[in-house]
C-alpha cells in the first residue's frame, strides 16, 4: 500500500460500511454524517482504482476485491489496536482526545454539567461524544467509554456502575377506569420501538 493508499481514515470508513452493510449505518458508528462516509468511500475507490461495495437496494455489498480488501484492512486494524494498546498510558500528560458514546437519553439530559465540570478540571483534554444506540467496540477503540444500560459488562470490558434507572408503565385515570384488569395484553399500548426499549424486566400495571 503505497503513500497515496495509506490513509487510516479512509481505512476506518471502509470498515464501517462493509460492517454495518450501508451508509446510514457506517455514519452512526462512526459519528458523522451521511454524506461524508458516501465521499470517502467514493474517493477511497477512485484511488485505488476498483469497485469496493455493490449498490443495492438493500444496502452496500461487499464486491470480490472489496472481500480481499476487507481482509486486508482487518489485519491492519488488529496491528494498529495492538500499537495503540502498547504505547497508551506512556506518556502521562493529561492532553488528548477522549471518546464517549452514550444514548441520547444519557448524552442529553446526564452529561452536559459532567462534562463542563471535566473540561473545567482538564483543558488539555478534548472530549468527543458519539449519541446513539448503536453500541461500538471498544476492543477496536471506535470509543474509549461507554455509557450503556445493563447490569454487567462484557467479560472482555471493566465496568462501574454510575447510576440506576428504573422504568414504569402508566396509564391515564379514565383509561384505567374504563379497562379494568391487570392482564398486560388485554391492555392498549404505546411503546418504544426496539432501538429505545429498556432492559427487559417485570412491570405491574398500578392504579
Amino acid at each position: 500500500m503505497n503513500a497515496q493508499l495509506a490513509n487510516w481514515d479512509d481505512l476506518r470508513v471502509f470498515l464501517a460500511v462493509a460492517r454495518a452493510g450501508s451508509l446510514s449505518g457506517a455514519a452512526r458508528s462512526l459519528g458523522v454524517n451521511h454524506s461524508r462516509v458516501f465521499r470517502r468511500i467514493a474517493g477511497f475507490e477512485e484511488t485505488l482504482g476498483v469497485r469496493l461495495f455493490d449498490r443495492l437496494p438493500t444496502g452496500y455489498a461487499l464486491t470480490p476485491a472489496g472481500e480481499e480488501t476487507l481482509r486486508i484492512v482487518e489485519c491492519i486494524e488488529a496491528d494498529v489496536a495492538t500499537l495503540d494498546r502498547t504505547v497508551t498510558g506512556q506518556d502521562l500528560r493529561l492532553s488528548g482526545i477522549v471518546r464517549i458514546t452514550a444514548t441520547d437519553m444519557l448524552a442529553f439530559w446526564l452529561l452536559p454539567d459532567h462534562l463542563a465540570r471535566f473540561r473545567a478540571a482538564y483543558p488539555g483534554i478534548e472530549v468527543e461524544v458519539v449519541v446513539g444506540n448503536e453500541a461500538l467496540n471498544l476492543s477496536r477503540r471506535e470509543t474509549d467509554i461507554a455509557l450503556r444500560i445493563g447490569n454487567t459488562p462484557p467479560e472482555t470490558l471493566v465496568g462501574r456502575r454510575v447510576g440506576r434507572l428504573e422504568f414504569a408503565v402508566y396509564g391515564a385515570p379514565d383509561y384505567l377506569s374504563a379497562n379494568p384488569g391487570n392482564v398486560l395484553a388485554q391492555h392498549d399500548w404505546i411503546g418504544l420501538d426496539s432501538a429505545h426499549a429498556p432492559p427487559p424486566g417485570r412491570f405491574l400495571l398500578r392504579r
